[in-house]
């Protein structure tokens, strides 16, 4: 998208990315195209926000 928009700055910013970040994705994108890109963009699961399962289960049950 740089490339065709001719602007580094502004496809960053259609794409929600940060401006410092292109090298790194750019990086990325030329070794892996776009499936290296997806498994950045990936969540990653943070395990010490994560709480028991009897209380998850008991907040669900509470909303529905």
């Amino acid at each position: 998208m740089a490339e065709h928009l001719e602007n580094v700055s502004e496809a960053c910013l259609m794409m929600g990315y940060p401006r410092d970040s292109f090298p790194r994705i750019k990086e990325l994108y030329d070794a892996g195209g776009q499936l290296a890109l997806k498994e950045v963009s990936r969540p990653k699961a943070i395990p010490n926000n994560k709480v028991e399962s009897h209380i998850e289960e008991t907040v669900k049950l509470a909303v529905d």
